[in-house]
């Protein structure tokens, strides 16, 4: 069970209305997993029979994740090109991942 929300504004420049950036939010929930195991006894590499635990597999599974985002963009008559980032900037258990990206996208 997991939660996305996002929130986007674009501001478009009051002298030239083919040009502007996007700004947004995202949040990302993710319960903890609950994990069961089929089996509850393995043996190991030396063939000793140990005790599996789930919950050593359910740590840390919790996740929040904060993340901001921007992007500039300009349009055409029937193209566009754009390029931004978006960085995790806080939460609990997740990566902080920082993604640019650049494109180009012709209409039809």
């Amino acid at each position: 069970e997991y939660f996305v929300g996002n929130v986007d504004f674009t501001f478009m420049a009051p002298c030239n209305c083919q040009v502007g950036i996007n700004v947004g939010y995202n949040v990302y929930v993710k319960r903890e997993d609950d994990i069961t195991l089929k089996q509850k006894k393995a043996k190991d590499f030396f063939g000793i029979t140990q005790r599996l635990d789930h919950t050593i597999l359910e740590q840390r599974t919790f996740v929040v994740a904060h993340k901001i985002k921007t992007e500039a963009f300009h349009q055409g008559d029937c193209w566009e090109i754009f390029g931004g980032w978006s960085h995790v900037v806080a939460g609990k258990n997740a990566t902080r991942d920082t993604d640019w990206h650049i494109g180009f996208a012709i209409f039809f």
